[in-house]
């Protein structure tokens, strides 16, 4: 009798068990404008692990700038501002969305364009990178021919000043 007893808690408690949450980047997408010199947006999901950890940095080989922001609301005024980091809780979610935090996007290189997806390394805190492909769609679905000039976009910081130049 008392080995089926254990046997049932331990049955029970096993069954409790989850396994540990992961750290995870799920539906990475960047839309590219099909207006020439505008940048492209790029929205995902983070999902925490089994402790706090930061989004540092975003990068690819074949984007030339790549920045965190956050849309913000000041004296009734919309607008965004640059964000360094973003704290990811552990076991919880953070969501880059249109009208919250997302990604500003500059020179996407023609060929990912074309092929539709392109290669982005997220950085955290904790040492953990990830490689992820992001699904490249072209805003208001506008042509090709549009997003590829969005493509060849240099930024130059003068004065603090961002200024499109091609």
């Amino acid at each position: 009798m008392q080995f089926r007893y254990v046997f049932i808690m331990a049955i029970v408690l096993l069954g409790s068990c989850s396994p540990p949450a992961q750290l995870g980047v799920d539906n990475v997408t960047i839309n590219v404008s099909p207006i020439e010199n505008r940048p492209g947006s790029g929205y995902f999901t983070l999902t925490g692990g089994n402790e706090d950890v930061y989004l540092q940095a975003i990068t690819s080989d074949y984007i030339q700038r790549i920045e965190m922001h956050e849309s913000i609301d000041k004296n009734g005024m919309s607008g965004m501002r640059e964000i360094e980091n973003v704290l990811v809780p552990s076991g919880g979610k953070v969501v880059f969305a249109p009208g919250g935090k997302h990604l500003m996007v500059w020179g996407i290189r023609p060929a990912m364009v074309e092929r539709g997806t392109v290669d982005l390394k997220f950085v955290f805190s904790d040492g953990t990178r990830y490689l992820i492909p992001a699904k490249i769609q072209i805003i208001g679905g506008g042509g090709i021919s549009g997003a590829m000039a969005n493509t060849g976009t240099q930024i130059n910081d003068v004065d603090g000043e961002r200024q499109n130049r091609k």
